[in-house]
This record gives C-alpha cells, sequence and structure tokens, in this order.
C-alpha cells in the first residue's frame, strides 16, 4: 500500500504483517507486531479499522500463534480495539461492533462481519467480551450445543477470567544484556628476592631462576604469557641466530624501561612459547636490521640506553591497530658477559659497538654502523689526523658532557665505512675548519 489510510484498510496487509509476527526471526517479528500496534492504536484510523475489520482476523490469528509475545499482542490489540468500539454503560447489536459478531446475518439492515456468528450473540458487557477472547487465547474455545453461547466452553465462567489478564499497554522492553564483563589479566609473578639476587630490574610477571650457575645469566617463566604494561611477546624470532628481538626482551628484564645497558644480551637468548595462551603482544616480527621499523618493531636493532619500549607498537605492524591474538613467550634464557671488554678497556659509551683492546687504545665495531642519541656517524673525514675520529674517540672514552680530564684522543684516531649497510641519518662531520651550522646529512655509516 501507497499510504496507511490504505494499509489500514486492508485485510491482506494485516495478514501478511501477521505472518511475519508469526514468523521465526525475532527481528522480524518484533517489527511486524510494532507496525500493526501503530496502525490499531493511531485514532486517525480507528473508524477504518472497525469499518473495514482488515485487522480483526489477523489478530485472532496471532491470538492462536504459539509464541507467547506474538499470541500476547495479539490479545492486546484484539481488546483493546474492542474496548474502544463498546464503552461501558451501552448496549450494542452484532451490527454495531465486529467485536461481537464476524459475519451478522441481515435481519432488515445491512450489516458487515465475519461468518459464524449469530446477532443474537451481542454481549452488553464489554468485560465478558475480553473474558471470551481470554478464554480463546487459552485454548478454551470449543464447539457447544449451547444456542446463546456457540463459541464458549461451558465448563468456563467467563466472570472468573481475570480481566487484569488483557495487557493495557504494550509490555515495556527487556532490558539488554549487561555486557560482559572483561577478561581478568593473566596472571602475574610478583618479583622476588631470587630477581634481586639475579639483577633483575623487571621480572615481566615472570618467576627467576638462575641458569646453570652461569654468571649473569638467568631465566623468566610464565605459563601464561611474560608482560611489559599490558601486553605480551611475540614468540617468533626466539632462537639463537634470529633473536634480537629476544636480546632486547632480556635487556629490559635486566636494565628495566630506559634503563643504561651496561653489556648487551648475547647471542645465545632464547625463548619458548607460552602453551594455549594467543594474546596482543609487542610488534616483534620484522626482520633484524630493518631501520625503517626500528622506532616500532623490538626485532629491527638492538636497544641502547635510555630506550622506551613503548615506543614499540603492539600487533604485528607499525600501525599498530592489530589486536590479533598469536602465540607468544612464555619463557626466556638471558645470556650476559659479566666481563664487561668495555669497562675494562675504560670505555663509557660503546656506541653500540664491540668494544677490542688496541696497542694503547681501544677499537669499536658494529657491521650495521656505530651511533650515538639516534644518529650514527658519518663515513667523511674520519682518515688519521681528521678530527672526527678523535672526537668520536673521546665521545666513547669519557661520555656526552663529560669533564675532559684526562688524555685526549690522537691524530692516530681512524675510522672505517660500514659498507655493507643502509644508508643513514648521521651526524654532521664534512666540513674544514671553518665549519658551518650543524645540519643533518644522509651517508654510509662508519663500522670502527
Amino acid at each position: 500500500p501507497g499510504t496507511r489510510d490504505e494499509l489500514a484498510g486492508s485485510e491482506d496487509a494485516f495478514g501478511v504483517l501477521a505472518d511475519v509476527s508469526m514468523g521465526p526471526h525475532e527481528a522480524e517479528r518484533d517489527g511486524a507486531v510494532e507496525q500493526i500496534r501503530a496502525l490499531c492504536e493511531d485514532e486517525k484510523f480507528f473508524g477504518l479499522l472497525t469499518e473495514s475489520m482488515a485487522a480483526f482476523g489477523p489478530l485472532q490469528n496471532m491470538m492462536s500463534s504459539s509464541n507467547l509475545p506474538t499470541q500476547m499482542a495479539g490479545i492486546e490489540l484484539f481488546a483493546s480495539l474492542c474496548e474502544r468500539d463498546m464503552p461501558e454503560q451501552a448496549t450494542y447489536s452484532a451490527a454495531h461492533s465486529p467485536c461481537l459478531s464476524a459475519s451478522a446475518q441481515q435481519d432488515g439492515a445491512n450489516v458487515r462481519g465475519y461468518s459464524g456468528l449469530n446477532p443474537d450473540d451481542a454481549i452488553e458487557d464489554a468485560e465478558e467480551a475480553l473474558a471470551k477472547v481470554i478464554a480463546a487465547a487459552q485454548g478454551h474455545v470449543v464447539a457447544s450445543p449451547s444456542p446463546r453461547k456457540p463459541d464458549v466452553n461451558e465448563e468456563i465462567d467467563p466472570a472468573d477470567v481475570p480481566i487484569d489478564m488483557v495487557p493495557q499497554q504494550a509490555p515495556e522492553p527487556a532490558a539488554p544484556a549487561p555486557a560482559p564483563a572483561p577478561a581478568p589479566p593473566p596472571p602475574c609473578a610478583a618479583a622476588s628476592e631470587v630477581c634481586m639476587a639475579l639483577d633483575v630490574s623487571d621480572n615481566l610477571c615472570g618467576s627467576c631462576a638462575p641458569i646453570d650457575g652461569i654468571p649473569g645469566a638467568f631465566r623468566l617463566s610464565n605459563p601464561s604469557g611474560l608482560r611489559f604494561a599490558t601486553l605480551a611477546f611475540d614468540a617468533r624470532h626466539s632462537s639463537p641466530g634470529d633473536n634480537v628481538h629476544v636480546r632486547n626482551v632480556c635487556m629490559l628484564a635486566r636494565y628495566g624501561n630506559g634503563g643504561g645497558v651496561k653489556v648487551a644480551a648475547s647471542e645465545q637468548c632464547a625463548g619458548q612459547a607460552a602453551d594455549n595462551a594467543p594474546q596482543v603482544h609487542w610488534y616483534g616480527d620484522c626482520a633484524a636490521g630493518d631501520s625503517s621499523e626500528s622506532e616500532c618493531c623490538d626485532n629491527a636493532e638492538l636497544v641502547e640506553s635510555g630506550f622506551d619500549w613503548e615506543r614499540f607498537a603492539q600487533g604485528n605492524s607499525c600501525s599498530g591497530k592489530d589486536s590479533q591474538p598469536d602465540p607468544v613467550l612464555g619463557e626466556i634464557d638471558c645470556y650476559f658477559d659479566v666481563s664487561d671488554p668495555c669497562a675494562d678497556l675504560g670505555i663509557l659509551e660503546n656506541l653500540g659497538g664491540k668494544c677490542e683492546p688496541l696497542k694503547g687504545g681501544f677499537k669499536l665495531t658494529n657491521s650495521d654502523g656505530l651511533r650515538f642519541g639516534g644518529r650514527y656517524f658519518s663515513d667523511k673525514e674520519v682518515q688519521s689526523g681528521a678530527n672526527a675520529p678523535r672526537n668520536i674517540c673521546t665521545l666513547a672514552k669519557y661520555g656526552d658532557g663529560a669533564v675532559l680530564g684526562g688524555a685526549s684522543a690522537t691524530a692516530r684516531c681512524e675510522g672505517s665505512g660500514a659498507f655493507d649497510a643502509d644508508e643513514q641519518v648521521s651526524w654532521y662531520q664534512d666540513c674544514g675548519k671553518e665549519a658551518p651550522p650543524a645540519k643533518r646529512e644522509t651517508a654510509p655509516t662508519p663500522a670502527k
């Protein structure tokens, strides 16, 4: 129908809505009932409804539905139409109201209605009519030899049917189910005296244990997954030879977030996945040495002093938008070389390199490039006698900002490039004695 007027006068339309209201789909049932309710309760259409009787047959079908909400809605709306059509203290014939006659026979007057009911059965009491509706909906309608009450069970007295069983208004919608409570976090082991004895600054929710009496080595384990700042650690890249990720986790445990890295975790470090404990984790599934993801992936490169672990992304990409649970680390074995060659050589800042002794000095080596403060050092002006290598060696020996009270680096200092490394942003050092203001440049990085 194109208009609500046509809908209110169409028994076919009401029939379709009634069929849907008795169907198997809850959302569609509710929608059909509300559409029927809107039409039946709209006073503008009351006259058309009672004149056309379009709603009464479909409502009777709803009253016999096996679906209780649909059945009660049919009873309520049928009763509502009857109440408005039969005011109290009035006497009506079957010709007056379709509630009392479905097909009143013509007896000296034109009467519309349903077939099967006698005009003589007109009921003066509206409550009795409602009681009949309830009795019918409850399955008490049977054939009867009584000529006066052909549609009411002889064993049921309409006066005994409580009128308040008929809903007078739409039932309140059920309150939505409360949202499920968030799952509690997995168990977290407290730091212990064992952790303190092993020089572990952050136990990462794991229990601490020594490893075969090896100096500087420790094991962290939690069958529910090791964690830092509510996130677990990816179980990938956790084998010797492919373990930058695990070495970094070990340094997070030993030095704590933002701590000073005195000795890097060794390549012996390894990890094992927790059994049946997939969780959201820190992003660690990138290639070792991928400098493009060094700010978001904990497997890109080894952390340095003052690192901030929370700069890494969560999930499986730098976007940090992946919340897919994956296997996570439940155990790590951490190894550190307790003999500190850098400290033995009097080096305060190793610039991310390996410290080795030279006659009368030292050598720093990193095949991916030496660096300080997030920048690398250019391989320009690093020949013997240049100022750049002497200044870099002074930085390594005494640290940034130190008062130089000892010997100065000599003109023998020199460097060479890390020719296999990608070009990186470096400190500016390609200048003569009259240097312009400092600026960034992109150049190959030195290995030593």
